[in-house]
């Protein structure tokens, strides 16, 4: 009798550690998730400021035609205004 009471005690005893084993396990997967998460979240904010960055540069390329553009119209004006400059006569 005593063997067995042993025996329960024992598997009792087991038992309580592998509950403990059991709800470590899953207070680190919880920690696991938690810091998924968190990471899901930073990826997502910096996929937004990439799209930002990205159109801020197609932005920035459109005014740099327009710049481009305007220059080229300034110079016409230029060479028109020299032409009309030189026929001019004192």
């Amino acid at each position: 009798m005593r063997f067995q009471a042993s025996a329960v005690e024992e598997q009792s005893a087991n038992s309580k550690e592998v509950s403990y084993s059991v709800s470590q396990a899953s207070q680190g997967l919880d920690e696991v998730n938690e810091n998924v998460a968190q990471n899901s979240g930073v990826s997502e904010q910096i996929a937004v400021d990439i799209a930002g960055i990205n159109d801020n540069a197609k932005s920035i390329r459109s005014q740099t035609g327009q710049v481009g553009e305007n220059a080229d119209q300034l110079s016409e004006f230029s060479a028109r205004l020299k032409e009309l400059v030189g026929h001019v006569k004192i």
